[in-house]
């Protein structure tokens, strides 16, 4: 009969909850052109520093909730092995091609998916 392992739990590292946050707070301001693109009709000059504050708070809500997600991760095993093995300086290449083929082939059935959904269900939709 087999055992069954489970995964170890694994510590908090704040390197690369810091390398995430080196990510998600530019990220969170390169939405900012396009939300000015969107409201341009409507948007008055008083309103721009609100726009700002509004994308400040979400870098910090992001921020909190990317913490939440690496501790709760850590907790049962999980994490971002890349990011860590690249901190440490270590090689990632073998890890890399073994995910690559599979992490393509399935992103690409999703978007044929809902590019499918897409033309089929909400295209009817918003002409009507």
């Amino acid at each position: 009969m087999s055992t069954i392992s489970l995964p170890t739990k694994r510590p908090f590292s704040w390197k690369v909850f810091l390398f995430v946050l080196a990510l998600l707070v530019p990220a969170t301001f390169a939405v900012l052109p396009y939300a000015l693109t969107l409201r341009s009709a409507t948007l008055q000059a008083d309103e721009l520093p609100l726009v700002v504050i509004g994308t400040l708070a979400n870098a910090l809500i992001y921020s909190v909730l990317a913490g939440i997600g690496l501790f709760l991760a850590g907790r049962i095993g999980l994490g971002l092995p890349f990011v860590e093995c690249r901190l440490r300086k270590e090689r990632t290449g073998y890890r890399f091609r073994r995910v690559l083929v599979i992490s393509i082939v399935i992103g690409s059935v999703v978007s044929l998916i809902l590019l499918g959904i897409g033309r089929l269900v909400f295209t009817p939709l918003l002409t009507a």
